[in-house]
């Protein structure tokens, strides 16, 4: 009867050792699933701190305030964006580009001035 009741008893410490087990390994994977939602958390606050600033781009480039941050369509609304800005950044390139021949045509002729007109007009002043 001794034997029978270490081995109930041997068998129970081995239920509960078991059990200790099984609850240590679900506490285990909840807190890594807690440690997940956190970080999951924080990355989507980072990106919507993101989103709000493509929102106030957006906002400018496409005259309307935003109310709501709805990400359908939010890339080709970013590309027309972009697009409209490039196109700014032609206009002004070639406006530059303009002014820089401009430039480049009076510097041309002021050095014509000098190097042609100026010396002419200093061979009258001697010939006379």
């Amino acid at each position: 009867m001794r034997d029978m009741g270490n081995a109930i008893n041997r068998a129970v410490q081995d239920g509960q050792r078991q059990l200790s087990e099984q609850i240590q390994t679900s506490e285990d994977l909840i807190a890594e699933r807690d440690m997940a939602v956190i970080k999951l958390s924080s990355q989507i606050g980072i990106l919507t701190e993101e989103l709000k600033i493509v929102a106030m781009a957006l906002e400018k480039y496409e005259g309307e305030v935003i109310e709501e941050i709805e990400t359908a369509g939010l890339g080709e609304r970013i590309n027309m964006a972009l697009a409209k800005r490039v196109d700014q950044l032609k206009n002004l390139n070639k406006k530059s580009v303009m002014k820089i021949e401009i430039y480049q045509d009076k510097t041309n002729l002021y050095i014509f001035k000098i190097l042609l007109i100026q010396p002419i007009k200093n061979f009258t002043k001697y010939a006379n």
